[in-house]
């Protein structure tokens, strides 16, 4: 088994899903809807429409400790250096936590025909 972040063994091949969506991830736990951000760092993720918003969670980082402490924020851009607080998820939040990133909005036409998702991860 090869650790994560290591790529694909030799000789496998992978099946992509159909829909992705854009996700720019905002590091360092910076929330730009609190204070103005004159430098903030990021990085940009495709991802299948069909993983849940806990698996992203996870897979961002933020998968251990309390399920209250533990999600992310959509953070949207209003232009001029301003953001706008969207809808957060966190693990404590059930079935709305459960649903894919298609069904809460972060389509496979964000970052090419609307807006990329921007998100803001909120570790413990």
């Amino acid at each position: 088994m090869r650790a994560p972040g290591q790529g694909m063994p030799p000789g496998i091949n992978y099946l992509y899903p159909p829909k992705h969506t854009m996700l720019h991830v905002i590091l360092n736990g910076v929330l730009p809807y609190e204070t103005p951000v004159q430098d903030m760092r990021f990085k940009i993720f495709l991802a299948p429409c069909n993983v849940t918003v806990k698996q992203l969670i996870s897979l961002l980082g933020a998968g251990e400790g309390a399920d209250d402490k533990c999600g992310v924020t959509e953070c949207v851009e209003l232009g001029y250096g301003r953001w706008g607080k969207g809808i957060s998820v966190f693990r404590a939040d059930g079935a709305k936590c459960d649903q894919t990133l298609e069904d809460i909005g972060w389509d496979a036409e964000r970052g090419d025909t609307k807006k990329p998702v921007w998100l803001a991860v909120h570790k413990p």
